[in-house]
């Protein structure tokens, strides 16, 4: 099981009511005062954020804040990409950090707002030709539930926790250049995810729960 997945590659509506935290993937200033310059009230919060925090844009932060859904705000930047020792996995880092803050806060329906990386990082290594997949699928593999909680849950009649979201959706910044449509993407990652969790159980590390014969059945 999934929770429900939507994926948007356009910048309309980014504060949305149905949301219940923004969660912001950016790398610098820069970006993230980019794609929000239209918003005028989340800009000021972000600059009065900056007057009296100096971790902001260094690491991880949550802000309580009514302007966005939820009023849940979590800003999670990516860092320099810069160095040789910089990959892609410094994305999913940010969008892990940003989903286990925004678990911890008791969201359980976030958006993800990911915004554009420098363009030269793009041409420089095609590594990063699917960074946005790659933040997707680390938000989603943070969202996992072991299976021997899932069966607890089960016997409890607490089902409705074998999924720490109820639904979550990605905004991809317009101007980020995707290697597929939205569409494809969106059931590239599903399918992806999907084998990553059947595996994870499969490989759970209790011989009596996960026997062969339940690997057969499965």
């Amino acid at each position: 099981m999934l929770p429900k997945i939507e994926i948007s590659n356009n910048d309309l509506s980014i504060l949305e009511t149905d949301s219940d935290c923004l969660i912001v993937i950016y790398q610098s200033k820069a970006d993230l005062n980019k794609d929000f310059q239209t918003y005028h009230n989340f800009s000021e919060s972000i600059t009065s954020l900056e007057a009296c925090d100096l971790s902001v844009h260094k690491e991880i932060v949550f802000v309580n804040s009514p302007i966005v859904p939820g009023s849940r705000l979590i800003l999670s930047p990516i860092g320099s990409l810069d160095f040789d020792t910089d990959d892609v996995r410094k994305i999913a880092d940010a969008a892990k950090a940003g989903a286990a803050r925004a678990i911890k806060a008791g969201a359980r329906s976030p958006t993800f707002y990911l915004c554009e990386i420098p363009e030269f990082t793009l041409s420089a290594d095609s590594d990063y030709s699917h960074w946005a997949e790659v933040a997707i699928l680390a938000a989603l593999e943070e969202s996992y539930v072991t299976l021997v909680a899932r069966e607890w849950n089960a016997k409890t009649n607490s089902s409705a926790k074998n999924e720490k979201f109820d639904s979550i959706k990605f905004k991809l910044s317009s101007s980020i250049k995707t290697t597929c449509d939205i569409h494809t993407m969106l059931k590239n990652v599903s399918a992806i995810e999907q084998g990553k969790r059947l595996c994870k159980d499969l490989g759970y590390g209790d011989p009596e729960r996960m026997t062969p014969y339940a690997v057969a059945s499965i």
